[in-house]
């Protein structure tokens, strides 16, 4: 996710970046994004435990009438879902700063996220529900064709490619995200920040040595 986003807010920026540069400034980063992830499973898992207690109830309270109870788990099922791709808007822009603004993680770089986001939520969450449809069809359709072989070589085959895709979606998910963080700086009209790891180009040699001289 790190690689896939410094090299994106590189390239929005009109610069270049070799491999082995980017390689070299990837743990400043990592440790940024670390400490955001760590805050978003926090977040994560308590919001699914939230969900669990009101399923639980809701399965105590309506437990002697099956027929009801049904129709509005799933109901609360699929506004869950859409609540949760919401906030994940925040949540994945907010991994975005964490990478690439150099001072800014973990809660600071959620709450910056969501005031950032303001004006473009929506096509954010369009982003987040497509990519969640795509993976969902693929993921179904790798299904029924592993159950319609027999062979373990091909269910290996087919495990391989699946989280080949998975990568895939992701890798293009961030970079996504990144030009929607580019896009969101400038409708508010902040100025672009990269890390300062970042911002440094090379010159060439002869160049110097063309400008000291008289």
């Amino acid at each position: 996710m790190v690689s896939f986003v410094l090299a994106s807010a590189v390239a929005c920026c009109g610069k270049t970046l070799s491999f082995k540069d980017l390689l070299k400034r990837l743990a400043k980063p990592c440790l940024r994004a670390l400490v955001t992830v760590f805050h978003l499973k926090v977040f994560f898992i308590g919001s699914f435990f939230l969900f669990s207690a009101i399923l639980i109830s809701l399965g105590i309270t309506c437990i002697d009438h099956p027929l009801v109870l049904l129709p509005i788990v799933l109901t609360l099922g699929v506004f869950s879902l859409i609540f949760l791709m919401y906030l994940m808007v925040v949540w994945e822009l907010g991994s975005v700063i964490s990478v690439i603004e150099e001072n800014c993680y973990g809660i600071e770089a959620l709450g910056k996220a969501s005031e950032l986001v303001k004006g473009k939520r929506l096509l954010g969450f369009a982003l987040n529900f497509l990519f969640t449809l795509i993976m969902a069809l693929v993921g179904c359709g790798f299904t029924m064709i592993r159950n319609d072989q027999k062979w373990v070589s091909t269910h290996i085959v087919i495990v391989f490619l699946l989280i080949g895709f998975n990568g895939l979606a992701m890798m293009l998910l961030y970079m996504s995200f990144t030009v929607l963080y580019f896009q969101c700086k400038k409708i508010h009209g902040e100025e672009i920040e990269l890390q300062g790891s970042l911002e440094y180009s090379k010159i060439p040699s002869n160049h110097l040595v063309a400008e000291d001289l008289p």
